[in-house]
């Protein structure tokens, strides 16, 4: 082999010495023991991961002792208090057709009386609807439909608009 072919492949075995050159075989593999040194390095890295993650889990804000602490703190008619309230029938409360104001109405609000609208009502499954007019007082549904002069000249700071035929739910419930 002549000194220039030898420095050429003394060349290609310096910037790439784990691939053979041309049918040469150099008695030695140096990928071997690259892929070790990469799979040991995953491997005690995963190992570190773990174990780090094992003591703050039981050092941490998680350990036995604070997630016993939890359930002591209720008492036992506060567990049987909870119960009863899921077997309470949901809906209003015996006194809600009787208010007169809503719990949520902010104080200074005017009464408002819509007049000219076509109202779906949610009575009959939705299909129900009412040309007329629609009167709120206290955050309270007090008339729909036709709305006598009597209750509108009672009815103090009131604010009158015309829907022109437009589309009002009103909280789609049923009033009678």
């Amino acid at each position: 082999m002549s000194d220039r072919n030898r420095k050429t492949l003394q060349e290609k075995q310096f910037l790439r010495p784990w691939i053979p050159t041309r049918g040469e075989y150099t008695g030695r593999l140096t990928a071997v023991p690259t892929f070790l040194t990469l799979f040991m390095s995953v491997l005690l890295g995963t190992v570190f991961a773990f174990s780090g993650i094992s003591l703050w889990r039981f050092s941490g804000p998680f350990t036995r002792t604070h997630l016993s602490a939890t359930p002591a703190a209720f008492s036992a008619e506060q567990i049987l208090a909870r119960c009863a309230a899921l077997r309470a029938t949901p809906g209003p409360s015996p006194a809600f057709h009787s208010r007169e104001e809503s719990e949520r109405f902010e104080r200074g609000t005017n009464a408002t009386l819509i007049r000219n609208a076509l109202i779906f009502t949610g009575r009959n499954n939705g299909t129900e609807t009412i040309h007329g007019d629609l009167l709120l007082d206290k955050g309270i549904v007090k008339g729909i439909g036709k709305i006598s002069g009597r209750i509108i000249d009672n009815t103090p700071n009131l604010t009158v608009i015309n829907a022109n035929g437009a589309w009002i739910t009103p909280g789609l419930g049923t009033f009678s």
